[in-house]
């Protein structure tokens, strides 16, 4: 593991690393960056975490409950890297292509969490589509 999230035993570590390597950093919300409003910060983050891939290498986001989040290691990164969803994040895809295409209507969506109200946006997703009469 190393010492830092993107600093000298990040960088060290990641140019050690061979095939099937796993590289764990420090935590990434020690950095204040990380959440920065600053489009610039998150950026210079996100551009420090790019360089410990190596040719070739990509960005995955398996982490479905944060992929909406503008960070630099969720939004920021993936800018940089080719990028993919996990198969976390692609089941859970599944499932809300399930419910939105193939379910019977009329259904009930429950939205809830001390989130909701700021969750809006996201939720005109789930409103009535026009249906052929």
């Amino acid at each position: 593991m190393a010492g830092d999230v993107v600093g000298t035993d990040a960088l060290a570590r990641a140019e050690g690393l061979t095939d099937g390597d796993i590289l764990l950093l420090e935590n990434i919300r020690f950095d204040p960056r990380e959440t920065s409003k600053d489009d610039g910060e998150r950026l210079a983050l996100a551009k420090q975490l790019a360089e410990l891939v190596s040719p070739g290498g990509a960005f995955v986001s398996d982490g479905f409950g944060v992929v909406h989040r503008k960070q630099a290691s969720v939004y920021d990164v993936a800018t940089l890297l080719p990028h993919y969803a996990g198969t976390l994040v692609a089941a859970e895809l599944a499932v809300l292509e399930q419910l939105t295409s193939s379910t019977k209507r009329p259904y009930a969506v429950v939205l809830a969490g001390p989130k909701c109200p700021t969750s809006s946006a996201s939720s005109s997703h789930w409103r009535p589509k026009p249906t052929a009469s």
